[in-house]
């Protein structure tokens, strides 16, 4: 977890069990990506699409702005 921007939406995944390839199956990416997403890599960062398409999928009721807030 060190390193990472995205805490709290870590924290939430651990929570239920999910993990990094859960994610990349759900965008349709490599769990690199979600990787590189996580540690802001290569100016890679979650889009407000996939943002949406994870808080829907995974944590219905959660504000948005908190899942995906950089620390």
């Amino acid at each position: 977890m060190s390193g990472e921007i995205y805490r709290t939406l870590r924290g939430e995944m651990v929570k239920i069990g999910l993990t990094n390839k859960d994610i990349a199956n759900l965008l349709g990416v490599h769990s690199t990506t979600i990787g590189n997403k996580f540690h802001n890599r290569g100016n890679c960062d979650f889009s407000i699409k996939e943002a949406l398409l994870v808080r829907d999928a995974y944590f219905k009721g959660q504000i948005l702005e908190e899942l995906f807030k950089r620390e």
